[in-house]
C-alpha cells in the first residue's frame, strides 16, 4: 500500500484530502461511481492498532467525505462505509496495510 500511496501522490488528481495520517482518494479501479477510499499512512492490520491521534485523523477525514458528498448533491447523501483489515486468526499478517 505504501507504493500506492507514492504513486498517488505523483499524480494527485485523484487525491480529495489528506492529513497527518491519512490520505483520502478515489481509488485508480473504483468499483463504484462515487467510490473512495481513506488509507493510512502507517501500515495498520487492525483498527483497534490506531492512535488517539490516527483515531482524531480518521474521524475528520471520514468527515471531509461525508461533507463533500453532502455539498456534490446540495442534500444528506447516504453512503454505506467498510473497514478492510486483516483476517482474525493466528496468524501475524505483517505485509497488511
Amino acid at each position: 500500500m505504501e507504493d500506492y500511496l507514492i504513486k498517488e501522490h505523483e499524480v494527485v488528481e485523484r487525491i480529495i484530502d489528506e492529513n497527518e495520517h491519512f490520505v483520502v482518494l478515489i481509488p485508480f479501479l473504483a468499483v463504484w461511481l462515487f467510490e473512495t477510499m481513506i488509507v493510512p499512512k502507517r501500515a495498520l492490520r487492525h483498527i483497534i492498532e490506531m492512535t488517539t491521534d490516527e483515531k482524531e485523523s480518521f474521524a475528520k477525514s471520514l468527515s471531509v467525505v461525508t461533507q463533500v458528498y453532502d455539498k456534490v448533491f446540495n442534500v444528506p447523501f447516504p453512503y454505506s462505509s467498510g473497514i478492510h483489515q486483516a483476517p482474525v486468526d493466528s496468524e501475524t499478517h505483517k505485509g497488511w496495510h
